[in-house]
């Protein structure tokens, strides 16, 4: 029953909203095809991009896969939800799904899509604990199930599947680290200068173009989309960025970066560095 993984794909923005995903698609028709999508199709930060997210080797994904169950997807079908049964790990046999977290409020936070090759779902079951995320098919797409049963079956039996899933465990938490960082440490001004510079694209004369609508912007980094477009506004007039519908043009990258600092420091000066306690 085992099927190869595919090759890695760049994952994208998506409004993944449970029961109503790629909503925007009459806004973003231009970032949305019902055919299959290539490599340029997906536009996420480099720190949101999952190709820092350990992925166990062929054999291992074999073995996975032969013991799971398949389930196939159509584009929009919810897959996982909170209240849905823990212990379950998923792997992205084709197409994309899409995890998010979601507010009370109903603000969609951490979104990341999850291609060909990657498996998901890990944490709750080795940690035993419930798990918070709604997952959905952002295209058609076909998903191995591994219940908790079978798993523990195959560990007793092959104990490097258990590495290489404590491994992906790990790479998760290094890559939330490192999000925590770029994301919610830095002041909001150079978060979202960050944001575009590295999830651009080279144009000519230097510029660079964003393919992401402002609401995408704010989902990434968990602020509103005002706190977006107030910045965004400040850029334009001084010309350093050009904002279009569904995307951005970067006019000048080393500008608007020196400009988001200026913005930072002037809101939020630098604090020192605690004292190491020896």
């Amino acid at each position: 029953m085992g099927t190869a993984f595919g090759d890695h794909r760049q994952p994208r923005w998506y409004d993944n909203t449970p029961g109503r995903a790629n909503s925007r698609i009459g806004q973003d028709s231009h970032l949305l095809s019902d055919n299959k999508m290539s490599t340029s199709d997906y536009s996420l930060p480099m720190r949101y991009k999952t190709d820092s997210i350990h992925r166990p080797p062929a054999h291992v994904n074999a073995r996975l896969g032969a013991a799971a169950q398949r389930r196939t997807l159509a584009r929009g079908e919810v897959l996982l939800s909170p209240d849905s049964p823990a212990g379950m790990l998923f792997g992205v046999l084709s197409g994309a799904v899409s995890t998010a977290l979601y507010g009370e409020s109903g603000k969609r936070f951490g979104a990341t899509v999850w291609t060909e090759g990657h498996w998901f779902g890990e944490a709750s079951l080795l940690s035993k604990g419930s798990q918070p995320f709604f997952a959905e098919a952002v295209e058609a797409s076909e998903v191995a199930v591994v219940d908790e049963a079978t798993f523990r079956q195959l560990i007793a039996s092959d104990p490097e599947v258990l590495l290489h899933m404590a491994t992906l465990a790990a790479s998760r938490y290094m890559r939330l680290l490192s999000w925590v960082e770029h994301s919610v440490l830095r002041p909001m001004p150079e978060r979202i200068a960050m944001l575009l510079c590295a999830s651009s694209e080279r144009r000519h004369n230097q510029q660079r173009l964003v393919r992401a609508s402002q609401d995408s912007m704010a989902d990434c980094l968990g602020v509103s989309r005002q706190s977006i477009n107030k910045c965004l506004k400040s850029w334009e007039k001084l010309g350093l960025i050009e904002i279009f519908y569904g995307s951005i043009v970067i006019k000048d990258e080393s500008g608007l970066m020196a400009a988001a600092r200026q913005q930072a420091d002037s809101h939020d000066p630098p604090r020192p560095m605690p004292a190491w306690v020896g």
